[in-house]
């Protein structure tokens, strides 16, 4: 049975968020148990056109985080030369301590993720729920 562009959609962007964050993070967005997020990683093991839009996503995301940290990297030097002279030494420290962190995770992601950051992973989802805790998660 094939899936609905509606499941198609949420079902790819859960697991999108898996490989780049985490399923506990996937997870709490999507508003699903860790036992979908399993069921989910299994469709997609067997299905090509929904594995083909999760590597688009996952893309995607990648693309959204590398944008965004060099848009970062703008800000600071901007940051950097507006106080240049009227900052203290801490505060440009601060500043280039956040740029200079930012630019070695570019570089990273560079050299050794074949152009995409290491995803912040939390290893795979236990198979069953920590105790304690029940059902769908309330966390959007």
């Amino acid at each position: 049975m094939s899936l609905s562009e509606h499941d198609l959609e949420r079902i790819s962007s859960a697991l999108a968020l898996d490989a780049i964050h985490g399923y506990r993070e996937a997870c709490a967005r999507a508003g699903i148990t860790q036992r979908t997020l399993q069921r989910w990683r299994a469709k997609a093991a067997d299905d090509e056109r929904l594995s083909s839009v999760v590597a688009n996503k996952k893309q995607r995301l990648l693309k959204a985080w590398e944008d965004e940290a060099v848009r970062f990297m703008h800000k600071c030097l901007a940051k950097m030369s507006e106080l240049v002279d009227q900052a203290t030494p801490a505060q440009l420290r601060d500043i280039n301590g956040s740029a200079k962190i930012i630019g070695e995770l570019l570089v990273a992601k560079g050299v050794l993720g074949g152009g995409q950051p290491e995803p912040n992973k939390q290893g795979p989802a236990p198979t069953t729920p920590p105790s304690g805790v029940q059902g769908k998660s309330n966390i959007h």
